[in-house]
């Protein structure tokens, strides 16, 4: 039996359509793995830049001036936050200038969200006196509530 030249050129559609079937399989499969990858690595860099807000508020409390201000305005156990407005050079409640003149030198505008999957608002930075030491935690507020991010994350951050 004699074949004909050029019958058996090409695919089948049948195989065109295994192939393209395993294709949208590993594309799935590989977006979800890079959904996840892009969430963990924006939940990482907010977690960061809170800890580079704690290491600076850390490095203001160790200028004299700053620490006799806090020790001497703060009680005993106490306390304070301070609201980090993402976008301006803004401090509040206002009641610390050398400390938030340092923060607001030494952090800019302040960070801006990574992870905005709980609609991001604010750094909060809150100081707490105990006797002579003051000790920094980072946490922000989100659409599900407060969550400290420095010196440890809270969940969901705490991937």
């Amino acid at each position: 039996m004699k074949r004909k030249k050029g019958a058996d050129k090409g695919f089948s559609l049948v195989e065109l359509l295994i192939v393209v079937g395993i294709i949208a399989v590993l594309v799935a499969v590989l977006a979800a793995g890079l959904i996840k990858y892009i969430e963990k690595s924006k939940i990482r860099k907010d977690v960061s830049n809170a800890g580079v807000i704690v290491s600076t508020v850390e490095q203001a409390l160790g200028e004299p001036e700053i620490h006799r201000e806090l020790v001497g305005r703060m009680a005993d156990g106490a306390t304070v936050p301070l609201i980090f407005n993402v976008g301006s050079k803004y401090i509040a409640p206002g009641n610390y200038p050398l400390l938030e003149g340092t923060l607001v030198s030494n952090l800019g505008n302040g960070p801006e969200f990574a992870y905005k999957k709980y609609s991001p608002s604010v750094w909060h930075i809150n100081l707490k006196r105990s006797g002579d030491v003051i000790t920094a935690t980072v946490s922000v507020t989100t659409s599900i509530g407060e969550i400290q991010l420095a010196p440890k994350a809270e969940a969901p951050y705490d991937k």
